[in-house]
């Protein structure tokens, strides 16, 4: 039986969703959380993560791989959420948290969220870019602590009731307390990439036979699959970008059947002419199909159609 390895970065999220729209009282999302760095995923985020679950689905049957069995995830609540969709839909009962599928702790990271005028936007906002200097005293306070305080496991603990359960059995190959990396002394992309290359390997020694999800973030995801792969030149993917990776029958080396150059945006950004593209999961048509529907100018395929509907009844 061959064993399959499927990379996925998480669906949208909040903040930069919201970066520029700002609330009633006028303040940005970040503004108004004390922890800027680790948002949510919004509403079509989470239909997203569930779409990307049946695609997921889809494209192992028609590899004739093993179904999932074991879902990893970055300990962000965005990734956690992304894992908690998809493992419903293959109806796993829990997922493990790995810190090695971590976000990137680089200082265009820290800017997007710790310096003056931060708005999500990766870098840092206009005129707070890259090397210019900030003192001390004007840094979210949470910047000068260690990397692995940003995502304490209490945080998803908290989630568990109306996500998925986190299998505490699981022992992570690389512990929380080594994200020691902080403002000023930035993870390089190198360490970032050793960290996920060497979870890769873990996972492929560890879980022969089996098909392993691991949900992570978009820096991540292109070093991780370039490091496979160093021919393919891919850039970053889109919201729930999607590798599937699996060893080859004739000569046991790695290949990749399923990548992501289309993302699965937003509603608001979908547009839907000349061809019809469900706003849920992505899927093209030109003629639609029994059993779809339309929302607010939206197309949605036969499946994402009844899940919209359930969601929306939910709601109200």
């Amino acid at each position: 039986m061959r064993m399959a390895i499927i990379l996925a970065r998480h669906g949208e999220r909040l903040d930069c969703a919201e970066c520029f729209t700002i609330d009633a009282e006028g303040c940005y999302w970040d503004e108004t959380t004390d922890q800027p760095w680790d948002p949510p995923l919004t509403a079509s985020g989470e239909l997203q993560a569930a779409g990307l679950g049946r695609d997921i689905m889809a494209h192992l049957s028609a590899l004739q791989l093993p179904p999932l069995t074991r879902v990893f995830t970055s300990p962000f609540v965005r990734c956690f959420e992304t894992a908690a969709e998809i493992a419903k839909v293959h109806r796993l009962a829990s997922v493990c948290v790995e810190p090695a599928l971590s976000e990137g702790f680089d200082e265009p990271f820290y800017r997007s969220w710790c310096v003056p005028g931060a708005n999500c936007e990766y870098g840092g906002p206009p005129g707070c870019g890259v090397g210019v200097q900030v003192p001390h005293s004007q840094l979210h306070p949470a910047a000068l602590r260690s990397a692995a305080d940003l995502v304490p496991m209490d945080r998803l603990y908290a989630l568990e009731e109306k996500q998925a359960d986190i299998d505490m059995m699981y022992k992570p190959m690389l512990p929380l307390s080594r994200l020691n990396y902080t403002w000023g002394k930035f993870e390089t992309e190198k360490q970032l990439e050793s960290r996920m290359r060497s979870f890769f390997d873990f996972v492929a020694d560890s879980f022969k036979n089996e098909t392993i999800l691991m949900v992570s973030h978009g820096g991540p995801t292109r070093l991780l699959f370039a490091s496979v792969f160093p021919q393919a030149g891919f850039g970053m993917c889109g919201y729930c970008g999607l590798y599937i990776m699996c060893k080859s029958p004739s000569d046991n080396t790695w290949i990749a059947p399923v990548t992501p150059f289309t993302e699965v945006m937003s509603v608001q950004d979908l547009k839907l002419e000349p061809e019809h593209i469900c706003a849920q999961c992505g899927i093209e048509s030109h003629d639609g199909a029994p059993g779809d529907g339309e929302f607010e100018g939206h197309w949605f395929c036969k499946l994402c159609w009844q899940d919209f509907l359930l969601a929306k009844s939910e709601r109200n």
